[in-house]
């Protein structure tokens, strides 16, 4: 089961992502400043860090780099909405304008659980 950290300062979509990765089986747990990300890895073991770029540069930089620190293991999949360079995070995957199934597939690592959703008619 894959552990989660869902950093992001947007209330809704924190809860949709969560909603969408639990129902893919990770263990989801949320943090909305990089002060809660950063007490929760104090007390949890993550495999992936979610992070939204909306957090911001400092605030994200300083979440990564503690979850590398503490995870060395870990996977950093960064949401954005904007184009970006991957490498200011140091991400392993960015996802840009993501569809749920591309969500899915970088937190997991596992494409064959994810169905594209069908078009609408």
């Amino acid at each position: 089961m894959t552990r989660v950290l869902n950093c992001g300062v947007d209330d809704e979509l924190r809860r949709l992502r969560a909603l969408i990765l639990e129902t893919w089986g990770c263990t989801v747990v949320s943090a909305k400043t990089a002060g809660d990300a950063i007490r929760e890895m104090n007390s949890r073991q993550f495999d992936v860090l979610l992070l939204c770029y909306q957090l911001g540069i400092d605030a994200g930089k300083q979440v990564s780099d503690e979850f590398r620190r503490r995870f060395p293991g870990g996977k950093l999949v960064v949401i954005e909405n904007v184009p970006t360079d991957p490498n200011v995070l140091g991400a392993n995957v960015v996802v840009s304008a993501y569809h749920p199934a591309d969500m899915v597939s970088a937190v997991t690592g596992d494409s064959a659980k994810v169905r594209p959703a069908k078009a609408a008619a």
